[in-house]
């Protein structure tokens, strides 16, 4: 079986809507990205961020998850909820 994981990819814009990163669904709410993708857009937690799903061009809008948030110094993570 050959999974089509390109519905998966999600791209991490700033506000001008140039993309600082990639994240990745893990769930049906929940991406993952690195959280020095966050900070290139401007935001952090508690925050939300703009993502564009790489395969549909279909723009949305996440809550950055403050209990997941790993710093760049650190884990550097990020969860997401849509």
């Amino acid at each position: 079986m050959v999974a089509n994981f390109t519905r998966a990819i999600l791209r991490v814009n700033d506000s001008k809507g140039i993309t600082q990163g990639t994240a990745f669904l893990v769930t049906p709410d929940l991406a993952v990205t690195c959280a020095h993708a966050i900070e290139a857009t401007g935001a952090g937690p508690g925050e939300t961020v703009d993502l564009i799903f790489h395969a549909t061009k279909e723009p949305a809008q996440a809550h950055i998850i403050s209990d997941w948030w790993r710093a760049p110094d650190a884990e550097d993570v990020a969860i997401l909820r849509f």
